[in-house]
């Protein structure tokens, strides 16, 4: 049950982010709010993540704390979206290639 909530939060999180960013191609002023939604759900699942490290090796430890710096790219890009500036998506992209190196670290898959 804890791994299928995990997987809901993670869905939920992931659509909030693609449904704020193609909102700010349009210009919605509901973008910011909607992608910074998103971006909170990622940090707190992180967060909880790392929390747990007790049994983990040295490596899954170092891929935790490598995912939080990771998440101040997407905060970044939050802020730029909330001043209009569209340096977000060099911050997003930044977020998007370092996730998928991250993904391909992970010894347990």
């Amino acid at each position: 049950m804890k791994k299928q909530s995990t997987l809901l939060i993670i869905l939920l999180y992931y659509s909030l982010l693609l449904v704020g960013a193609t909102l700010a191609f349009f210009s919605i002023s509901a973008a910011p709010y909607i992608f910074a939604l998103g971006t909170s759900l990622v940090l707190l699942e992180t967060i909880l993540q790392s929390r747990n490290t007790s049994n983990m090796s040295i490596r899954q430890k170092r891929l935790v704390r490598l995912r939080l710096v990771n998440i101040l790219m997407l905060g970044f890009a939050v802020y730029y979206m909330f001043i209009a500036n569209n340096s977000w998506v060099v911050f997003l992209l930044i977020y998007a290639l370092t996730t998928i190196f991250l993904s391909y670290r992970n010894p347990e898959k």
